[in-house]
């Protein structure tokens, strides 16, 4: 069974979504910016240093799905980290 797990604007640094030591898949992010301004999420594996795995930049109201390709998901076993700017913008994150 899937979840959506909320994220909103982080600080410069960004925040822990996913803890170091759990395990789970990743299979759809979605980026929400408000009306008026732009919107960068970036998922990174493991911890803030860790390697980008998704970049998404998009236009003031234009909400964006990036699904995974892999069919069951994309395998998240080091953490997950996420950073989001963009006044008002939200993602989201389709995990189990």
């Amino acid at each position: 069974m899937s979840i959506l797990k909320q994220v909103t604007i982080s600080a410069a640094v960004g925040k822990q979504v996913i803890a170091t030591t759990e395990k789970t898949r990743l299979h759809q992010v979605i980026l929400v910016p408000s009306a008026v301004s732009a919107a960068v999420l970036v998922l990174r594996d493991g911890n803030a240093s860790g390697e980008v795995i998704a970049s998404l930049n998009v236009a003031a109201n234009t909400p964006f799905s990036l699904p995974v390709k892999q069919e069951n998901g994309m395998p998240i076993g080091r953490g997950l980290h996420c950073k989001i700017t963009g006044t008002g913008a939200v993602g989201y994150l389709e995990l189990n």
